[in-house]
């Protein structure tokens, strides 16, 4: 009887204002058509996504009906004055404008119009003004919400916003000023939510950059007295505390008995056929659009939702609702597709969403217009998380997504409740490229409430579906040794679920984390169906480190896990403590000191070291929403890169000055984001220092010197044409500037690759005992992130020469250059002449490790050998044909192959060996492998591992073949070895970094 008096309650209130025409009463004076009554976003609203359109609801059909004349009649106000698109929807009383540009981020916008007319006159303007989400990423200034010199605060609680009640079951959301340091966020000691009593209110955590939500395990007490709680113990992404002077919040909850669920479904579309009246798209399907899938993803949701009401009559004006944790909705495939064109090999078979936390809302009166007939609205603020049926999707793709508000419409059609909503949702895609779709939420109510379909209950446990550091199955033992061999010191290890598991269920009793057996500090959180473990203390090689899940570990539905024990061993180390790490990629930029700059000819000058005739590198550009990122070949002593080592400064009228910003330190990489955006057009410059000395080891770290965890400075050149000056390897180098330019933010996603599996673990360019070698029978044999060198060729003086063994002995694995490398590329736009998506690599060096070349000069002379040293390769600058300079990117394509993708671009490249010194009868010889040009054409397909990180692996497509000549002596002749790197054996991989970081 009480649900029956509810839902008639409902029922009735709907009917009344917003419910089916023909039964409502409008009175003769009033002007339906001149009368807005819905807006996306709402007055007010914040958090709003920049590639957010806005959308709006009138109560008549617009006069006009060409949509460019409707869209000459707004104007949207701030940042950049966008121009608006529109497309009519429902008839002509609805339009979606769509701002020509995605709009900035951080700031407010105001849409007005004017002489907007429907069939009985003018329109009344009405005050809509909303502000949108700061930066994910970057600039202190974009990223902190309300300017770079606000506190670290709470900017915004829900449900409380305009006024709304807080309820029994309402979740505690906070939306701060700044990023959490999500390490910092401990509940019960930097937050808490407590009773009137002080005691800790039981509760779920869901966190993820600025957002917060409290999830209490129990209704929360109506009339009790609680308190929300922040030290200054909680920090920021950015370094900041939070200030506890700045915020307190008490409130005493309503009381939403007796409450009743309402059944609600979410169908179909019906293959685009049945359309949102908001936005005219298809329902319930959420378009995915990026620069790096293009604009043609989508997914169809389908499901049932299960909303309780709070009792009615208690809340006329406002009912809150909600929709509790656990409800699932099921999305359709999803075929992935670069740059929307070319098919990755990548489908991420059945979406699966879901409701993480409480997802809270209400059901209003029209706050736009009295009219009898205005429809409800409808707000809901939602937490879910999404992930995917296909292994290696749900590995790329699996996340949380927090605070979506979705704003509505709620009527009363042919006796059932029937709902229209919009939301926007941004997903991360493949951690390096942020996606986002317009939500056409579509939901109707079933007819026979007391019959409508029961919620499913979830019976099925989690299962681990992958991890970044092995593999399910343990005894596959060779794909565990490659699994190990593709993480390294300072990154996460993520583990990968079926589903999403409970936040309160993951804590370091059900998840241990050990090192040699015994308990080693780390963080976790929950993001999606993933685990991510971040050691305190980055990864060492050499170490045995072991998970261990325990059966307390649960899914949203208290399914426990299958008990187990994960273990892994990063490859040892050794020698570690013999050479001085290098830089192996800067993001803007060329890794080497340079000389011969010259600003005036945007020319950043050549490497030191090498040859005059080099061609000068042009000065870089950098996008304004991206950071500098620098890539060493070693783990890094963090405490030598400091503002002192790591110099970062701008050009103004009084010379260069210094830039303030944030280092962002990791075991083998730094990135620093300035305070404020770069300027467009303005020259910047940053500089790695170090000691000076090439041969010197001698270095005070973090004062006059950036150093490698083993205590020897950063060498910052490799280069030099004579020997004896050549570096050591424990030497340091001149102090490396970086000159760029501030540009416009890029429309492309921008990835870094790092070289592993890598044999030359501790990189110090030699090949040692202990470290894995080429592998193969016969003459075939291969190995990764490595080239095999032959002798193709001799003349003059060399009568005969090997490489790796004595002449005339076969020694194929001996016959190996082992790389340590890393290449930034961004994936740009699909090429139609090309037939393949562009992608624009950015110039860096390859270092190649050592091997010795046996020569024999005949009897007069004798056999000599001489090992190479590191062998430096280094990419050039794409050739310009409308300057005819070298000052663009290597240009490859991605293609789609029989159903795979498939990368292919030309390297033009620079290779040197600078230490290589042969010996004859005890004399020096000169040779000529200094900026010796080369091309190589490669090859290779891009795929994506199980845990979703992309694999890119590249062979060269010709033989290389390149010619020594050597220096004649005295009376002697000179003489020649050619050289080449067979078809097909210089192997190069690159693998994205971890998807969470």
């Amino acid at each position: 009887m009480r649900k029956l008096l509810c839902i008639a309650s409902l029922a009735g209130l709907l009917a009344a204002c917003g419910g089916d025409k023909q039964t409502a009463t409008i009175p003769p004076s009033w002007s339906p058509t001149n009368t807005l009554t819905y807006a996306y976003p709402y007055n007010g609203q914040t958090q709003i996504a920049p590639t957010s359109p806005i959308v709006l609801h009138f109560a008549g059909k617009l006069t006009e009906t060409d949509a460019a004349a409707v869209a000459a009649h707004f104007t949207l106000t701030g940042e950049g004055n966008p121009t608006l698109t529109a497309t009519l929807t429902d008839g002509g009383k609805g339009v979606m404008l769509t701002p020509s540009a995605k709009l900035a981020e951080n700031k407010t916008y105001s849409l007005s119009w004017s002489n907007l007319t429907g069939a009985d006159g003018a329109i009344k303007p009405v005050p809509l003004s909303f502000m949108t989400r700061p930066a994910n990423d970057g600039a202190r200034s974009a990223v902190v919400m309300d300017g770079a010199a606000s506190p670290f605060t709470v900017a915004r609680t829900l449900p409380a916003q305009n006024g709304f009640p807080l309820m029994d079951f309402s979740s505690v959301r906070v939306q701060f000023t700044q990023p959490m340091d999500q390490r910092t966020l401990q509940y019960g000691s930097s937050v808490s939510l407590v009773d009137a009593g002080n005691k800790l209110v039981p509760a779920r955590l869901l966190a993820g950059n600025r957002l917060l939500t409290i999830d209490p395990v129990d209704d929360l007490v109506p009339g009790q007295n609680y308190t929300l709680k922040i030290t200054s113990a909680l920090k920021s992404s950015l370094g900041d505390s939070f200030d506890p002077g700045s915020y307190s919040w008490s409130f005493k909850p309503l009381d939403s008995k007796p409450r009743e669920i309402l059944a609600l479904q979410a169908p179909d579309s019906n293959g685009g056929k049945v359309v949102s009246p908001l936005t005219g798209a298809a329902i319930n399907n959420v378009p995915i659009t990026s620069a790096l899938l293009g604009n043609d993803s989508a997914s169809q949701t389908t499901g049932n939702l299960y909303a309780q009401l709070a009792f009615v009559p208690n809340y006329p004006k406002a009912t809150p609702l909600r929709v509790a944790r656990g409800n699932i909705l099921t999305g359709s495939s999803v075929v992935v597709k670069i740059a929307g064109q070319v098919p990755a090999g990548l489908e991420t078979g059945a979406i699966r969403v879901d409701f993480l936390s409480d997802a809270n809302g209400y059901m209003t009166d029209n706050p736009y217009s009295t009219l009898v007939d205005a429809p409800k609205q409808v707000y809901l603020t939602m937490d879910v998380a999404m992930s995917a049926d296909d292994p290696s999707a749900n590995g790329a793709f699996n996340q949380n997504i927090m605070h979506v508000d979705v704003v509505g419409t709620a009527i009363v059609k042919n006796g059932k409740l029937v709902m229209d909503a919009v939301g926007v949702v941004e997903l991360d895609v493949l951690g390096i490229d942020k996606a986002s779709g317009v939500l056409s939420f579509h939901l109707e109510g079933y007819q026979d409430q007391p019959n409508a379909p029961k919620p499913t209950v979830d019976t099925t446990a989690p299962q681990l579906q992958s991890w970044t550091a092995g593999v399910t199955d343990d005894s596959d033992s060779a794909a565990k040794t490659l699994a190990q061999a593709r993480i390294r010191p300072g990154d996460p290890v993520i583990l990968n679920f079926t589903e999403p598991l409970d936040p309160q269920s993951i804590n370091s009793d059900s998840v241990k984390f050990l090192k040699f057996g015994v308990a080693e500090p780390a963080s976790l959180r929950v993001d999606g169906t993933s685990i991510v473990l971040q050691p305190t203390t980055p990864l060492l090689h050499g170490s045995d480190y072991s998970i261990q899940l325990s059966s307390a570990v649960t899914d949203v539905a208290g399914n426990a896990l299958a008990a187990r024990n994960l273990g892994f061993q990063l490859a040892t180390l050794s020698g570690a403590a013999n050479r001085s790490p290098v830089v192996l990629a800067t993001y803007p930029g060329f890794p080497c000191p340079t000389t011969a700059q010259n600003i005036a000819a945007n020319a950043q000058g050549r490497c030191v070291g090498g040859k005059p005739g080099d061609e000068a590198m042009p000065i870089a550009t950098l996008p304004t929403d991206r950071n500098i990122s620098v890539q060493f070949s070693q783990t890094m002593n963090a405490a030598s890169i400091n503002s002192t080592t790591f110099k970062v400064e701008v050009l103004g009228d009084s010379g260069w000055t210094a830039v303030s910003g944030r280092l962002e330190k990791s075991a083998q990489s730094v990135r620093f984001a300035p305070d404020a955006r770069w300027s467009e057009g303005k020259l910047y410059r940053y500089t790695l220092v170090s000691t000076g000395n090439l041969k010197s080891s001698a270095a005070n770290c973090g004062v006059n010197a950036i150093c490698g965890s083993n205590g020897l400075p950063l060498q910052t050149q490799l280069l030099s044409q004579a020997v004896a000056d050549a570096a050591i390897p424990t030497g340091g180098g001149p102090s490396m500037d970086i000159m760029f330019r501030g540009a416009a933010p890029s429309l492309y996603t921008l990835q870094r690759l790092r070289g592993l599996p890598a044999s030359d673990v501790n990189a110090d360019f030699v090949h040692g005992s202990d470290e894995t070698e080429a592998t193969g029978s016969g003459d075939n044999y291969s190995a990764v992130n490595a080239a095999r060198i032959q002798v193709a060729g001799q003349s003059g003086l060399v009568q005969d020469a090997n490489i790796g063994c004595d002449v005339g002995s076969s020694c194929p694995a001996k016959q190996f250059l082992y790389l340590s490398n890393a290449l930034d590329a961004e994936v740009a736009n699909y090429d139609s002449d090309a037939a393949g998506v562009k992608v624009m690599i950015q110039p860096t060096q390859i270092v190649a490790s050592s091997v010795d070349v046996y020569a024999d000069a005949g009897i007069l002379l004798g056999k000599t050998t001489a090992a190479t040293g590191p062998q430096v390769l280094r990419l050039r600058y794409g050739l310009n044909p409308d300057t005819g300079k070298r000052d663009l990117p290597i240009t490859g394509y991605i293609r789609s192959v029989g159903g795979k993708l498939q990368l292919k671009a030309t390297l033009d490249l620079y290779l040197d060996e600078p230490t290589l010194q042969p010996k004859l009868a005890g004399f020096n010889i000169g040779h000529n492998l200094y900026s010796y040009p080369l091309t190589i054409s490669v090859t290779g397909p891009v795929d994506f591992l199980p845990d979703g990180r992309m694999l890119a692996s590249l062979i060269n497509d010709d033989d290389v073949v390149f010619t020594v000549n050597l220096v004649a002596l005295g009376f002697l002749p000179g003489g020649t070895i050619t050289m080449k790197i067979p078809r097909g054996t210089m192997q190069m991989q690159g693998l994205s970094g971890a998807i969470k970081q």
